[in-house]
Order: structure tokens, then sequence, then C-alpha cells
């Protein structure tokens, strides 16, 4: 990725996503069972920039009453072009995934507030693909109420009491559709341009010998310098 730029600038910022005050307590955990897996969609239009997505967190309205207590809560991200899901399994690809939260033991839901989750390390957002949040929990069911936003099609989950595999990757079994998606804020660290000026390169050309790559493109009016980020497949930042 090539981006020409003048006074490339960082901003932190939290980013909230919805404005529902109605609560359920399917997401976002599937508590109704004891193992679950969510998968949520979050438009790319709540972002105005790339950058690193440090932690989330969703609202917690009323608290549970019982013990929610988990043996295994991850927590991962991807992107995918599409803010709804199109069928009953129309889960994003395993490989598109990025384990960003572990913890083996814990609880949901039992205080009110923001529920915040540090990430192990931060994303790398594109901030132009819709952002997927995927929460995989095996433990004990619990009623926490979570504020919401209608979005038809955003969610998709499947659960079970008894069985833990359904705490992990669905694969080519089928879930539910939901149209009930969390508030969710997110702590961001967003880069862009503060200048008016800033242009897209032109007749980017890239050349791959057997250890390096030559890129080289047309200059543009007006930059007077360029940020190149070289990623990995998963969307990492090398």
């Amino acid at each position: 990725e090539i981006v020409p730029c003048i006074n490339l600038v960082s901003e932190d910022m939290d980013i909230t996503i919805g404005e529902g005050t109605s609560t359920n307590y399917y997401i976002p955990y599937a508590q109704y069972y004891n193992n679950g897996w969510v998968e949520m969609i979050y438009p790319a239009s709540n972002f105005a920039t790339a950058g690193y997505i440090n932690s989330i967190a969703w609202y917690v309205e009323t608290a549970a009453t019982r013990n929610t207590q988990y043996s295994s809560l991850k927590i991962y991200i991807g992107t995918k072009a599409a803010s709804t899901h199109s069928s009953a399994n129309d889960w994003l690809p395993e490989q598109d995934l990025t384990l960003v939260y572990e913890s083996n033991s814990g609880t949901v839901g039992m205080t009110t507030g923001w529920e915040i989750y540090e990430l192990n390390e931060p994303f790398y957002y594109n901030g132009e693909d819709d952002l997927v949040i995927v929460t995989a929990r095996k433990g004990a069911w619990g009623f926490a109420y979570y504020q919401y936003t209608p979005t038809a099609g955003a969610v998709l989950y499947r659960g079970d009491d008894s069985a833990p595999e359904y705490g992990e990757y669905p694969g080519s079994n089928s879930g539910t559709l939901f149209g009930n998606l969390p508030n969710i804020k997110i702590d961001f660290t967003g880069y862009a341009c503060n200048d008016a000026t800033c242009k897209a390169p032109k007749n980017v050309v890239a050349e791959a010998e057997a250890h390096t790559v030559h890129v080289s493109w047309l200059p543009v009016e007006g930059v007077s310098n360029y940020e190149v980020a070289v990623k990995e497949a998963d969307n990492t930042v090398m």
C-alpha cells in the first residue's frame, strides 16, 4: 500500500457505533447457551480513516443475576466487503479472522456500563471494508442485557448447552440470523492526512525479485513525501 501524503497525522479517538437503548441477552455472547459463537458486522461508514483498534467494549444495561463464569472466551476481528450476512451459514472464512483477545477464566455482564476488552495487540483496520467482530465463549449461560441497535442481518450466531464445539468456528454448520447489533465503543488510533491536497499515486508499478520488490510511481504535483506500508496477507502491518 502506498499513501502519498503531506502531514500524515495520528489521532486517538473513541468510536461509538449504535445509538439504540433496547436490550437483549443473545448478543454479544449468545448467553442463552453455555457455548456460543457470535459474528457481528459493523459498517465501514462508521470510520473516517484507517488505523489501529486498541480495545473494544459493549454496553451492559442490566447485569446478570447469576454467575456467568466461562472457561474460554476468545474475540476475533476480520473484515469483509459486506455489511450483512447473506445466509445462515455466511460465516467469515476462518483464515480471515485474527485472534485479538483470549481468556480462560472470567465472567461476562456482571457489572453495568461499558465492558472493555483490551486487545492483545492493536488490530490494523483498513478503513474500507466492513468490520467483523466474533466472540467465542464456553462456560455458563446467563442473562446480562446489552444495549443494541436494530440492524437487519448484521449478526449471525449459534449456540448449545452441552456441546463445547459450539464455542468454536462453525465451519459449514448453519447459525441463526439476528437483527440486533450490540452497541460498541472502539478505542481507535486513526491515521489520515491533515492537508486537503493529499492525493493518490498514479501509475504504480511493482517488480518483484527473489528477496526484493521495486515500486515506482509517477510524481504527484504538490506532494513532498510518501508513506509506504507493507502488510501481511492477514492485513497486519510489518
